[in-house]
């Protein structure tokens, strides 16, 4: 793998996050199954627990398309967006549909027939299929509404943004989570009915930096967001109230803090454990990259690569704002002390003028 293919790749704590949510959501699936065959109410309270302990993976799915997909630097024309990412969805949409279909006609019904073929495709436009489908509906009015967001973002200040994010966080969680509670309905509402836009802009903001969260800081609300969950599943077990509706909801407040959080607690790992010590897996200190690099350690070598590709790659971007270098300087310790570092950095810089004397750069 080559250091520009490697740029081109996820970053790593989105992969990670994906992966964990990915295994998030099974377990919600499979307890929520669980739940309906419980011996009794203990039993039953104890796996909905789990069930909504889980409820964060939603949300950071569509946390890491905000990250993504409305970035003002990342290139989406109508053609990637209906050819690609929209057709994905629909496809998805169509096979599962009628496998769902097909399947419920052959083991549930036991009536399979060519009507069962019609039921998938009445399926796919009146969402008659399995309940887990809809998270497909989802992707395909966020890919829809993907170029006004883009709008958005793109002539938004960071302080745009974080009111964006506030009035989205106070009318489509803060209020409906204060309604339950209180059982009175507030006259106050914006235009728009779901609270997945809350969660793309959050997402966007946080990877941006627009909105910071700590490790610390996403800790307390990961573990704020599940305390509360607990005390609620445990409170409204057995009992007739109308609280029990929060549950399960992805625009509980408890929810919202729990994904929040995660998704920080992710981003913090991707701070201390990503860049050349992530990619060679050995070390952050350019000594031991070049000495394990030396050794004929592959993903050391491709470490010092792709480091030297961004450099090369930020000076001719430069030199292209600037109209020209009058001099390349390299400072602190990988500069002033790394002979190597520096020649393959200006390696390929020739038609800039760039001409290194190996004995001066010795």
């Amino acid at each position: 793998m080559s250091a520009v293919q490697l740029s081109k790749q996820n970053i790593n704590y989105f992969s990670r996050l994906k992966a964990l949510a990915c295994i998030a959501v099974v377990l919600l699936h499979t307890f929520y199954a669980a739940a309906a065959f419980a011996k009794n109410k203990d039993q039953q309270c104890a796996m909905l627990i789990v069930r909504d302990l889980m409820s964060w993976a939603v949300p950071c799915f569509v946390m890491v398309t905000g990250a993504l997909l409305p970035d003002k630097q990342r290139e989406l024309g109508y053609k990637k967006l209906f050819g690609k990412l929209i057709l994905r969805m629909v496809i998805a949409l169509a096979v599962f549909s009628q496998l769902f279909s097909c399947f419920d006609a052959l083991f549930i019904s036991k009536d399979f027939s060519l009507s069962s073929i019609k039921d998938g495709l009445y399926n796919v436009l009146f969402g008659g299929s399995w309940k887990h489908m809809w998270y497909l509906y989802l992707m395909i009015a966020l890919y829809l509404m993907m170029p006004a967001y883009r709008l958005v973002t793109k002539g938004a200040q960071n302080k745009d943004i974080i009111y964006l994010v506030s009035v989205y966080a106070a009318f489509l969680c803060i209020l409906p989570t204060v309604d339950i509670l209180t059982e009175k309905k507030t006259a106050f509402y914006i235009c728009v009915y779901s609270v997945y836009p809350l969660y793309l802009f959050l997402g966007y903001a946080m990877h941006n930096g627009i909105i910071k969260i700590n490790a610390l800081a996403g800790l307390l609300l990961t573990l704020a967001g599940a305390g509360c969950i607990i005390g609620l599943n445990l409170y409204v077990s057995g009992r007739q109230t109308k609280l029990s509706s929060l549950l399960g909801t992805y625009s509980f407040i408890a929810v919202a803090a729990m994904s929040a959080g995660i998704f920080a607690l992710m981003q913090s790992y991707k701070d201390k454990k990503s860049g050349v010590l992530g990619i060679s897996g050995v070390s952050s200190d350019f000594r031991d990259l070049e000495a394990a690099a030396k050794e004929g350690n592959a993903r050391a070598q491709l470490a010092l690569d792709k480091f030297h590709y961004e450099v090369r790659k930020s000076i001719g971007a430069y030199a292209a704002a600037m109209g020209g270098v009058d001099a390349i300087v390299f400072t602190a310790g990988v500069g002033e002390n790394g002979a190597h570092n520096r020649a393959a950095i200006c390696e390929g810089l020739e038609y800039m003028g760039v001409k290194l004397d190996p004995e001066r750069n010795a």
